[in-house]
């Protein structure tokens, strides 16, 4: 790049052309602590499609299944998928479009 242009992008950022150029400081996250918790409200609504966890199973991955069916807006019609005879699904937990937490799965199944 021209010199003028870098002069130009220094004055443009408030920088003159003998002020040296440092790298930007890294961003501090706050501590952890120090982030709020959000208790979300959680509806429960069993599915009948679950098994019991072996009880030598250990939980080592999170799975999230997207999906994309069109006009589908509520988790509720999710829910009532997962709840019909003949799907033979479920799942630990529901995420709606518009935030609802559905749980169909207890935790420790």
């Amino acid at each position: 790049m021209p010199l003028a242009k870098l002069l130009v992008a220094a004055l443009v950022v408030g920088l003159s052309a003998d002020a040296p150029v440092s790298a930007p400081e890294e961003p501090v996250a706050p501590p952890v602590d120090a982030r709020p918790v959000v208790a979300l409200p959680i509806v429960e609504l069993a599915s009948p499609h679950q098994d019991d966890r072996p009880a030598t199973a250990t939980i080592d991955a999170i799975v999230i299944h997207d999906t994309e069916t069109p006009g589908v807006t509520e988790a509720r019609t999710i829910v009532n998928w997962f709840q019909h005879p003949r799907s033979f699904v479920s799942a630990h937990y529901i995420i709606g479009k518009r935030g609802e937490l559905v749980q169909c799965v207890p935790d420790e199944r």
